[in-house]
Formats: C-alpha cells, structure tokens, sequence
C-alpha cells in the first residue's frame, strides 16, 4: 500500500462525494467514466505509441471533478505504470471542472504531464469537450506559455462507457515523487 499525501487523500474525498452528489442529481450530464474508443494520435497523448485514455467525472451542477488515466491497450487493463520515467505519464487529475449546460459543454485543465509531450516541461492543458449523446467530443490545447508546445492542438473523442466508482478516482502514487509521473498539477 503506497502512503499518499494529504493533498491526494483530499481530492480523493472530494472525487468520491462528487461521485455520490452526481447520482442524487438528474444534471449529472457528464458524471461518468468515457473512453476513447481508439488510440489517441497526436503530440500530446499519443506521440510515438498508442495510448488510449479513461476520464472518470464527478458531476454536480456546473462543477466537475476527475482523473484522466493513460492505457498501452485498448482493453483498458494495462495501465501506463506511474513509477516509469516522466515521459510514460500515468495520470493527470482534472482542474477547474466546469460543465456549460447550455452549451454542452465540458471545460477542465489538466497540469503536468501527459504521455507523448515534452518530458519534464511545465504544461497546463485546457480540454474543451462538447457532448453529444454518449459522445464527448473536443479539443486538448496547451496554454503553459513557457512550454515549448504552447498553442498546440490535438483532437480527442470519448465515448461514455459506465458509472463512476471509488476504484475509477484512484491514481497509483509511486513510492518517491522524484522518479513518478503523476500528474498532481501543484
């Protein structure tokens, strides 16, 4: 069993009772887990490997809170491993949720890292989601001026695929901070 910080311990707890407010509510539009139905290409997700991607939201109101999670297969049972180099990226958990029910759409951050962008950069990622049925369809755009993919772009396309459960809001912490690569976005 891995310690975690009293910042990972708290989230955890605000996921889980966003998770539980979510259901007692018919605006729960986008609470959920959303998968992408095939790798995710591009320069900040995919880079030179496939990897497919799991969001899992807590949803209440306009507020939305989550964990983005990085996959080698298309099953989701492998993982990206969280004690690999920085590059590999395991999980990012999501920023300034914010669902726009008139527009329908989804806006977050996501700070740190993710599989297939620079190693060891700063990044701060807005994703810009649209719903359309069981389809969460958008953007992920750097905003991290410092970073030397500021303003680039990449498509990303999610399917809703089940309810959100207390196993789905957990990112592994590696044993040392140093050598792990989630994504707390301090």
């Amino acid at each position: 069993m891995h310690a975690r910080s009293p910042q990972t311990r708290r989230l955890a707890l605000g996921l889980v009772l966003a998770a539980f407010a979510s259901a007692c509510t018919s605006s729960s539009e986008v609470g959920g887990i959303w998968r992408s139905a095939s790798a995710v290409p591009g320069p900040l997700v995919g880079g030179d490997s496939d990897v497919f991607v799991e969001v899992s939201l807590g949803h209440y109101g306009p507020d939305v809170a989550g964990l983005v999670r990085f996959f080698h297969d298309p099953d989701f049972e492998d993982p990206l491993d969280a004690a690999a180099p920085y590059r590999e990226c395991a999980c990012a958990f999501v920023h300034r949720g914010r669902w726009l029910s008139a527009a329908s759409v989804l806006d977050f951050q996501l700070r740190g890292c993710l599989p297939g962008a620079s190693p060891q950069a700063p990044l701060l990622v807005r994703a810009e989601l649209t719903l359309d049925g069981d389809l969460l369809d958008g953007t992920l755009r750097v905003e991290e001026p410092t970073s030397p993919l500021f303003g680039t772009e990449q498509p990303l396309q999610l399917e809703r695929f089940a309810t959100i459960g207390g196993a789905d809001l957990q990112c592994e912490t590696p044993a040392s901070a140093e050598a792990g690569n989630v994504a707390s976005g301090r």
